[in-house]
């Protein structure tokens, strides 16, 4: 992964931490039960494609293998850590729905990414 990417990973991560680190995070009433899961996945997502266009804008090729799980993993990962976390943050809670979200919004850019736009580059 080439150093710009790996700070941009870093910097991304660590927005992540500041927000659910956050004690008394916004709770729009205008929002449906269930849409924050919505934002976990964006996020989470948005978390894989940064570590995904890293590894495949990297110096070494990887195998497709690795382009698909590996930015998949560490979202995931992240996603479960970030829970854990929550439950040392005053107000805040782990959520077994949080992970699923996070490790779906995950799923799907890698399948997108993968199945579309590596693809044909």
């Amino acid at each position: 992964m080439s150093r710009r990417y790996l700070i941009a990973t870093v910097l991304y991560c660590a927005a992540l931490f500041v927000l659910s680190a956050d004690t008394s995070p916004p709770q729009p009433g205008f929002l449906p039960p269930g849409a924050d899961k919505l934002a976990h996945a964006i996020l989470y997502a948005g978390l894989a494609a940064v570590v995904s266009l890293g590894i495949r804008r990297g110096r070494s090729v990887v195998s497709a293998p690795v382009q698909f799980w590996a930015p998949f993993l560490f979202a995931a990962l992240y996603g479960a850590s970030d829970e854990v976390h929550q439950l040392f943050v005053p107000n805040r809670s782990f959520e077994v729905a949080d992970i699923v979200a996070d490790a779906s919004g995950a799923l799907a850019i890698q399948l997108a990414l993968c199945r579309w736009v590596w693809r044909s580059s």
